[in-house]
């Protein structure tokens, strides 16, 4: 009996291992742009990964109905449903920022996000319970929050501007960690 308890016991640590995305340390290159630009907006924006961090800079235009830009993780299988929070260090200048985890390849699709705090270009790190991600259909609130049914089957991860006033922008992310 003792050996099964052992064996629940070891099987428990081994399915609770935390997730980690540590930009600069593990070759987290594969992040990539996504702005206005696809709907036919003029914002810019480039990623620059440093020892330490992602830089994502660039510039938010409204001209041609544009209004956000953001970087994204590539598509792939994001099991989160063993986590119930998430930890981000960051540092942000010029504009708001939302964390976004997304379940459909397709835009129109509902979305999930927590925005983010601006920090006055001083690192901040903020924890965040899963339960608290708001839903959002193109850009608009939907009023329901992500279920914990729906954390396992979340495709990509992203971060987006989240207000609509033009200028310069500039997002520093340090880690992702769920836990």
């Amino acid at each position: 009996m003792k050996y099964v308890v052992l064996l629940i016991t070891i099987m428990q640590i081994l399915n609770t291992e935390n997730f980690t995305i540590n930009f600069g340390k593990n070759n987290e290159e594969n992040w990539y742009i996504v702005n206005d630009v696809v709907m036919g907006g003029r914002s810019t924006g480039t990623i620059n990964i440093a020892k330490k961090a992602i830089n994502f800079s660039g510039y938010l235009s409204l001209e041609n109905n544009g209004g956000f830009a953001s970087i994204r993780s590539p598509y792939q299988n994001y099991d989160l449903s063993d986590y119930d929070k998430v930890k981000i260090r960051y540092k942000s200048i010029g504009k708001q920022f939302a964390f976004t985890l997304e379940l459909s390849e397709q835009w129109y699709q509902p979305y999930y996000k927590f925005y983010l705090d601006t920090t006055g270009n001083k690192w901040q790190e903020v924890e965040i319970d899963l339960k608290n991600f708001e839903g959002q259909e193109i850009g608009k609130p939907t009023g329901k929050t992500i279920t914990q049914n729906q954390l396992n089957k979340i495709i990509r991860l992203g971060f987006i501007t989240t207000d609509k006033n033009a200028g310069q922008f500039e997002l520093l992310i340090d880690y992702i960690h769920f836990f």
